[in-house]
């Protein structure tokens, strides 16, 4: 068991000094879909695909129009987990034009465990987390709770357009959704809530 997380810990590092050695070279990331666009048709790629978690949005939360020079607070969280989690990975997409990833904060079920998580704008609108538990605080299945708060300051005006994309792991399976902070009934798996504009 140890070598199967020091095989993703591994897997993890290359992924996320692989994305940060791609930004600091000034690399021009390829033509790509906005990740509004993405949610409605699936993503081409010449690789065995990846599953791809399935995105429900609440249009009211995910569309407001933002007003550039304010600050936009986003907490990720779980409600009712799926299955119990040591290792998990996932992008969350956002409208580059309109929204600049500045930092992510632990809270919640995040404050113990997980030491081993990072978090890597891999392309303009595209940020990717991931970590992996080889303690015994693992996140447990019926887990309800805020794992993280994102900062974004607002650059543009327009809408969010925040999207869920490729997870990974433990939780490769698990459904999302990108609402209010207002508990959904009968919802199990991943929850991004927009917060205030600051």
């Amino acid at each position: 068991m140890k070598t199967f997380y020091q095989w993703i810990l591994s897997v993890l590092l290359i992924i996320l000094v692989t994305g940060c050695q791609s930004l600091s070279a000034g690399s021009q990331p390829r033509a790509e879909a906005s990740p509004a666009s993405v949610l409605e048709k699936p993503v081409v790629q010449t690789a065995a695909p990846a599953k791809a978690a399935s995105s429900l949005l609440r249009p009211e939360e995910n569309k407001k129009q933002l007003i550039p020079g304010t600050s936009l607070t986003a907490t990720l969280g779980v409600q009712n987990a799926p299955s119990g989690v040591r290792a998990m990975g996932y992008e969350i997409w956002f409208n580059p034009a309109v929204l600049k990833f500045e930092k992510y904060e632990r809270t919640g079920l995040m404050n113990k465990g997980f030491a081993m998580f990072g978090a890597n704008v891999v392309k303009p609108g595209k940020l990717r987390m991931g970590g992996i538990e080889a303690g015994i605080t693992p996140l447990a299945t019926g887990a309800n709770g805020d794992l993280f708060i994102l900062h974004f300051k607002v650059i543009g005006q327009g809408t969010p357009d925040f999207g869920f994309r490729n997870f990974k792991d433990d939780i490769q399976d698990w459904p999302s959704l990108v609402s209010s902070c207002d508990a959904e009934d009968g919802f199990s798996g991943m929850v991004l809530c927009p917060g205030q504009t600051l």
